[in-house]
């Protein structure tokens, strides 16, 4: 796949003293971040893990400080953007195994553990993680929470056009085509509203009955839709109803679109309730709510209300992408494991840290299709306008959201293929892939230590390119990415 010779022209490679400057601006980010698991693990008297924690630091620095002092000036293009979004997801895992080696993983199921926790997924191949000590459990989680917080500062860059989608993460124009004051502009934003609705989550989690420990990790890995829990049965060991719905209102939380938290002026409110992604996210997880309720009732009469409770808690922890597990998967009947995949493929909002192909793409398809079927009962002479919200949708914005979900699609088939090749069951494999995909962590009980050494690497890639949004992965394989003309910084 390279460039026709028609557009060669106006094409431009990614400048890679550009790339090197801002990744090395990551990466000195990411080397402050890590001294947070550093000081824990001291603090636990886990000196040899806080030495791989100070390697891992040291590493960071000496090529990240150099980096972050090129010169790159010029406007930084959206190829690049993409391309160094893309690797601030790829990179880190092969250095944060490393620490989590120190409790006993091999490198490969360390790499795994890894790949789950920065990209906010939640499966791991540990067989029991109750045993493991909380330095462990806590690095996990601030993994979720480091991998959440860079999803939502990136989600610019993951902006191929000025248009409706951008409007509905709360940027102008000025902000999309000035990608780096953007971006920062937003990092900053994020940060403290991040921050905040996560202590906000510990405090909540305290008062419902919590200890201090369980509750500062549900938070992390709550707010980030990431679902790692310390406890082998996750959320279904918490020994209070409300607890465990508290952990899933934070997952929803988490799953809003974040600048809505963040949106000033007299009409926040009114702006807020007329969210087309907050309706939408509403509408659909109650909706998946209600099905799984019906069919979890239906297969098994008793308590309405015990069905009710699981049914929520199971159906939301889905939607968001959180994956904590209410009850075991194999309780659960093929019907309400089909609801819970479409839930996990739609996932949460644009510019929030759920995964999934995002409700604005699902809401610019449903809307392509009511197209297509008023065009065909209408006058040839007559126009309809594409539109979102009272707002216009331009081809781009088609073009870009029908290719993502092409993409989630073709990798859910091909991952599922890979499983089948392996004999494992059918219905399993599919849970297992698109909870992959969709960076969800809910488990049919083929991840784990056990699981083939080619199927971790399938789920890892899974893992990665649904974090990434697929197109920055296709933006880092395209030779023409790093192949050609160049502008001058």
């Amino acid at each position: 796949m390279f460039i026709p010779k028609k557009y060669k022209a106006v094409h431009f490679a990614v400048r890679i003293n550009v790339i090197a400057k801002y990744l090395g601006q990551v990466m000195t980010a990411f080397a402050a971040l890590n001294g947070v698991p550093l000081l824990v693990s001291l603090a636990w008297g886990r000196y040899d893990v806080s030495l791989r924690y100070g390697i891992i630091i040291l590493i960071l620095l000496l090529v990240g400080v150099p980096f972050a002092r090129m010169r790159a000036g010029g406007d930084l293009q959206r190829n690049e953007a993409l391309a160094i979004s893309g690797l601030a997801f790829f990179l880190p895992p092969f250095l944060l195994a490393l620490p989590l080696m120190g409790y006993g993983l091999d490198y490969g199921d360390a790499v795994f553990e890894a790949v789950s926790g920065i990209t906010t997924t939640g499966l791991s191949a540990v067989a029991s993680v109750e045993n493991m000590p909380f330095p462990f459990h806590f690095a996990r989680a601030w993994m979720q929470w480091v991998g959440g917080l860079g999803v939502v500062i990136l989600s610019v860059a993951f902006l191929l056009e000025a248009g409706t989608a951008t409007k509905h993460l709360g940027f102008d124009r000025r902000e999309v085509d000035d990608l780096v004051g953007g971006m920062r502009t937003h990092a900053r934003k994020v940060l403290v509203t991040y921050s905040a609705v996560t202590a906000g989550g510990v405090a909540l989690l305290l008062v419902s009955g919590m200890s201090a420990e369980d509750a500062v990790l549900h938070a992390l890995a709550a707010v980030s839709t990431g679902g790692f829990s310390n406890h082998d049965d996750s959320l279904a060991a918490l020994p209070f109803f409300a607890s465990r719905a508290t952990v899933i209102a934070l997952c929803f939380a988490g799953a809003v679109p974040f600048y809505l938290y963040y949106s000033g002026g007299p009409r926040r409110w009114r702006r807020l309730f007329a969210d087309i992604q907050l309706r939408g996210l509403v509408i659909i997880a109650t909706t998946i709510t209600l099905l799984v309720f019906g069919l979890m009732w239906a297969s098994n009469p008793g308590s309405p209300i015990v069905s009710l409770k699981a049914a929520a808690l199971t159906a939301i922890s889905a939607q968001t992408t959180a994956g904590f597990s209410v009850v075991p998967f194999h309780s659960l009947n093929d019907a309400v494991v089909a609801v819970l995949i479409a839930a996990m493929i739609v996932g949460g909002g644009f510019g929030s840290t759920a995964g999934g192909i995002k409700v604005l793409r699902l809401i610019i398809l449903m809307r392509l299709l009511q197209l297509l079927v008023l065009r065909s009962s209408i006058s040839k002479a007559a126009h309809i306008s594409r539109s979102l919200g009272g707002k216009a949708l331009n081809q781009l914005e088609v073009e870009a959201a029908m290719a993502v979900i092409f993409g989630y699609v073709g990798v859910v088939f091909l991952s599922f293929v890979v499983f089948l090749a392996y004999g494992q069951p059918p219905m399993a494999s599919l849970f297992e892939v698109v909870s992959a995909v969709g960076t969800v962590g809910l488990s049919s009980g083929l991840s784990g230590p056990h699981l083939a050494g080619p199927l971790k690497v399938v789920l890892c890639i899974d893992m990665l390119m649904g974090r990434v949004e697929m197109i920055a992965f296709i933006v880092l394989l395209f030779p023409g990415t790093w192949i050609g003309r160049r502008r001058k910084s």
